[in-house]
This record gives C-alpha cells, sequence and structure tokens, in this order.
C-alpha cells in the first residue's frame, strides 16, 4: 500500500493559491467551501492512493481526476481543484510538467460524459516515465 505523496497541507495550500492561479489569468473565480467538504476531497485522493487497488501513476491520476471533477464534492470549483491536484501529483512524482489545455480538455470531457476512466488513463499515460 502506497502513501499518497501529498500531504494534508500541501493540498489545503494548493486549493488555497488556486484562486491566485485563475486571477493571474484573468479568470474569475468564486469559490465556496467548508472544511468538511475539504475533507471529502483529501480523502477522495487517499483512497485511491492507499487503496492497493490502482498500482499504475496515471491510474492514480485518472481517478484522483475523474472523482474530483465527478463528485462534486465542493459547491463550486469541483473541476479547477480536479485540474490543479491532478497536475501537482504529475508534477511531484514524475517532475514532468504536464500540458496545461490538454489537462483542463480532459477535465470538461469528464464533467461532460465524453471520456470514461478507461480513456482517461489512457491519455494520462503519456505523463508517466
Amino acid at each position: 500500500m502506497e502513501n499518497n505523496p501529498i500531504s494534508k497541507e500541501a493540498f489545503l495550500f494548493i486549493v488555497e493559491n488556486t484562486r491566485s492561479f485563475y486571477e493571474t489569468l484573468g479568470a474569475e473565480f468564486i469559490m465556496r467551501y467548508t472544511e468538511s467538504e475539504l475533507d471529502e476531497v483529501y480523502n477522495c485522493m487517499e483512497r485511491v492512493y492507499t487503496s492497493g487497488y490502482y498500482e499504475e501513476p496515471h491510474e492514480k491520476y485518472a481517478n484522483v481526476m475523474y472523482n474530483i471533477s465527478k463528485g462534486h464534492f465542493l459547491s463550486n470549483g469541483n473541476k479547477r481543484i480536479a485540474l490543479m491536484i491532478t497536475a501537482a501529483y504529475i508534477l511531484y512524482e514524475t517532475d514532468i510538467l504536464p500540458e496545461w489545455n490538454h489537462l483542463k480538455d480532459l477535465v470538461l470531457a469528464v464533467t461532460q460524459d465524453k471520456v470514461s476512466k478507461e480513456q482517461l488513463c489512457i491519455e494520462l499515460k503519456r505523463y508517466c516515465k
């Protein structure tokens, strides 16, 4: 069983800085969440990494992205957080800077039911060494 490489503190840092990141892009970002909602998102990440069910890194990235995007944990910001967290995992574990537009398109495809978890795994495999 593997540990989650993103600590709860790092997760909260990513969430808090997502607003600043989007503002630098000129996007208005409204995000509402409670501590218990953030706990649910982090627990989702923990389950993917500690269950032992997903062996390959791209399977973990795909399931984190899919589950957060579709999970409706937060009243607003699920796709943005899914995007940022997936990018953080890829960068942390592979030292590969993921293609931002590619990840954004994948998150949108997930929420529009245009891509399955299996297809998402195939797409994210490009970021594995």
